[in-house]
């Protein structure tokens, strides 16, 4: 499983296949809500138990199990 949350129009938990992509995580999300930003985008991710949060993440990144793929609200 990983989730996707924020501006998408269906936030959930997803199941993980392997090869999932960012862009193809938030399509299985139901896409970008009118509010969302395209950009600037970020992943919270367990490493060695340890929470990581990468940001400005590209949309051709690989999804891993557990991983939180949060799009933020667009300012403009």
């Amino acid at each position: 499983m990983f989730y996707v949350t924020g501006e998408v129009k269906k936030p959930a938990a997803y199941k993980y296949d392997k090869g999932t992509t960012v862009i193809k995580a938030i399509t299985m999300a139901g896409g970008f809500t009118g509010k969302a930003a395209r950009k600037g985008g970020k992943i919270i991710r367990t490493i060695d138990g340890k929470e990581v949060v990468m940001t400005d993440i590209k949309m051709d990144v690989p999804v891993l199990p557990e991983d939180v793929i949060v799009i933020p609200e667009s300012f403009f």
